[in-house]
């Protein structure tokens, strides 16, 4: 299981729901930057992981590397 990519993906979503709840506290501010900081370093470690371990195919290839989801991925768009 590639926790890095969860930890990216569901820190920010946990703090939203927590500054949703307690958003008009006056350490709100505080709360911003400690989920602003955590998904930064979860988001580094993600990147060390994918630089020692190679592509990333997770989750049933949800989130994958090695497939494309644009159309056009495998040549570009003709503009006139």
């Amino acid at each position: 299981m590639n926790w890095q990519l969860y930890l990216v993906l569901g820190t920010p979503l946990l703090g939203g729901i927590l500054l949703a709840l307690w958003g008009h506290k006056t350490w709100a501010a505080g709360l911003n930057i400690a989920m602003c900081i955590a998904t930064f370093i979860a988001s580094a470690a993600l990147t060390a992981h994918i630089i020692s371990e190679g592509p990333l195919v997770t989750a049933d290839k949800q989130f994958s590397s090695t497939r494309s989801m644009c159309s056009w991925s495998r040549s570009p768009p003709s503009f006139p």
